[in-house]
């Protein structure tokens, strides 16, 4: 996707990229797909920006993105990768996406710049208070959003239910990490988040087994998302 500087304490991400070139790469093909020039995509928990330049170049010039991120070191090497690449219709905003505005606490990752939470993470040593806005406030004032791509660490259900007028009104794909425990350690019930999902959309799929999820029961479902981590991606059609 470009020229990308990752946080020097990553052991995730940075190694990955460095030894393999690129990141999630089931991921990308299903939004070089999906994505349209002229777009409006949202892409919460941006991180550095590997997905956002992606995405800048799938909309191409009449389209944009609005890239949405808490922790500010991540923020801060995203306008750098942003300025680096020459990308120019890419907005950024500090603050995290929820299901209801205000202000939540970010546990701070010691060794994934990815992997900071709005959720508990045994893992964190730091934390901080951060802005947090719904999706649908967020873009109260712009009328047609094409699509959310959303990598949040288990509060991405809440992120959709902060989305639901502007899923409706305009969006024709909603792409989201699903992680159980992550889940789990937000309150919620893995099995109705996904009933959740699955009423509000006409498909939801596995993305990294293209697995059409829609006719089956729970426990099947959840052998497709954790086959081959504790964690899967879905995209949810309109």
């Amino acid at each position: 996707v470009g020229e990308l500087e990752l946080p020097s304490y990553d052991l995730v991400m940075r190694p990955w990229i460095l030894e393999y070139g690129s990141w999630e790469i089931e991921e990308a093909v299903q939004l070089r797909g999906l994505v349209k020039l002229g777009d409006l995509v949202v892409n919460v928990g941006a991180n550095v920006g590997y997905t956002s330049l992606l995405l800048s170049q799938l909309v191409g010039n009449l389209g944009s993105v609005i890239s949405v991120e808490p922790e500010p070191l991540n923020v801060s090497l995203l306008d750098r990768n942003l300025t680096r690449n020459k990308v120019s219709n890419v907005l950024v905003l500090n603050a995290a996406c929820g299901d209801a505005n205000g202000s939540i606490k970010l546990h701070l990752s010691p060794d994934n710049s990815g992997d900071h939470r709005t959720t508990s993470n045994p893992d964190s040593i730091e934390s901080a208070i951060v802005r947090c806005l719904t999706v649908d406030k967020l873009m109260a004032r712009r009328t047609k959003v094409s699509g959310l791509v959303i990598d949040a660490q288990g509060y991405d259900h809440r992120i959709i239910r902060g989305a639901k007028r502007t899923i409706r009104r305009s969006c024709r794909f909603v792409m989201a990490e699903f992680w159980p425990k992550g889940i789990l350690l937000a309150g919620d019930d893995p099995s109705e988040v996904f009933e959740f999902y699955r009423s509000r959309f006409s498909r939801v799929i596995d993305v990294p087994s293209n697995t059409d999820l829609g006719d089956l029961k729970w426990n099947q479902v959840l052998e497709v998302v954790t086959s081959n981590n504790d964690h899967s991606t879905l995209l949810m059609l309109a």
